[in-house]
């Protein structure tokens, strides 16, 4: 019999019985005075003999215990990080186990496991602890999802045909890249606060980290779809951006003179580092004051589908539209609808050549909003 009390974590027990019939009863008793926790007892990995047999009693069972913390379950680890098992095996029973060895395994994508089973026949003796760095060992991917649980499977194998299984889960700390904002600060112009032809801006994006992990060295980029726009920095390298972190990131823009009032101006801003990426698209436009950008706030407001596109463009608005206009990458109004006053609309493309388009919408509000979609075939 055994008994615990208070917050105790989880621990393997093993019970001796004898050959026949017998019953196992665990009972949970709560008192009235405090209410703290879960207030539960959880029992999991009931691992009885199989074959209904049961092993004689001088046989020995072998536990494993994990003597470093960074590997107990339930941790945490970087990606891209190596992971070294050290292990602890206890016999507790009457006589020593021999040609003991192991084997680990994981269903999880993002680990690879190098020399997955330690093949050296060792003898754990009675009640002695023995400790050892098996042969194998564990990288993880480069890219994996913020807090992804990746689990593992230890399985120690002596005697004839015995085994004893641990199961381990692993949390992987990664980074989450998001957009927080971006600013127009002109550098060159009439000072208007407008952008004019002939003017040269200074475009800061500022992007953050609210991930787990540290991203290592990245590429911030910057693509403008007009030829009458240039950009004297395009690519830059940020060296780090860590947990909670901001990173802005300056672009020089320059506008021609001979670039139209009106012209509506599509950027697209990256952040890299293989598969950790951010798209942000921003859209400029010559003459006006306001420039928008698509991020999850615009989505919450209007949804347009399929995208990509061969025919028509469903879109639905939780405000209703008043005007809708198409606008191919390089400024040039390609349709314009008016008078809608729907909070769904369909558009045929069925006549537009294959590429990237932006709609500009106007709600009866005056509220603008730009998103982007391709056509193709």
């Amino acid at each position: 019999m055994e008994a615990l009390s208070g917050e105790v974590d989880w621990e393997r027990t093993s019970f001796p019985v004898s050959a026949g019939t017998n019953t196992f009863k665990f009972t949970y008793a709560k008192d009235q005075y405090v209410a703290e926790g879960s207030d539960c007892a959880m029992i999991d990995f009931i691992k009885f003999p199989l074959n209904g047999t049961i092993p004689e009693s001088n046989l020995p069972q072998a536990l494993l215990f994990f003597t470093n913390a960074q590997l107990a379950s339930g941790t945490s680890t970087d990606i891209n990080s190596s992971l070294f098992f050290q292990l602890e095996v206890q016999n507790l029973g009457t006589i020593g186990a021999t040609d003991a060895w192991f084997e680990v395994w994981s269903p999880s994508p993002y680990v690879s496991i190098f020399n997955d089973i330690d093949s050296t026949n060792r003898t754990i003796t009675v009640g002695t602890p023995f400790s050892f760095i098996p042969q194998f060992s564990v990288q993880l991917e480069e890219f994996i999802p913020d807090q992804t649980v990746i689990p593992f499977l230890f399985t120690l194998h002596y005697g004839s045909g015995l085994s004893d299984t641990f199961s381990l889960d692993i949390v992987a700390h990664a980074p989450i890249l998001n957009f927080v904002d971006y600013q127009l600060i002109e550098i060159d112009g009439n000072g208007d606060l407008l952008i004019n032809a002939g003017e040269t801006f200074e475009l800061q994006v500022t992007n953050e980290n609210i991930g787990h992990a540290l991203l290592p060295e990245t590429t911030s980029s910057l693509t403008i779809h007009n030829p009458l726009v240039t950009i004297d920095n395009p690519i830059q390298i940020v060296p780090f951006i860590d947990v909670n972190d901001l990173v802005t990131t300056n672009y020089t823009l320059y506008f021609d003179p001979s670039i139209p009032d009106g012209t509506i101006i599509a950027c697209d801003h990256l952040l890299q580092r293989n598969l950790y990426q951010l798209l942000t698209p921003i859209t400029l436009t010559v003459g006006d004051a306001s420039s928008s950008i698509e991020n999850l706030d615009y989505f919450s407001i209007i949804n347009i589908y399929p995208n990509p596109t061969s025919n028509f463009l469903q879109l639905q608005s939780s405000k209703t539209m008043a005007t809708i206009k198409i606008v191919d990458i390089t400024g040039k109004i390609i349709c314009h609808y008016t008078n809608i006053m729907e909070k769904e609309f369909v558009l045929s493309v069925n006549n537009l050549s294959d590429g990237i388009y932006f709609l500009e919408i106007i709600n009866v509000e005056q509220e603008k909003v730009f998103k982007k979609f391709i056509k193709q075939k």
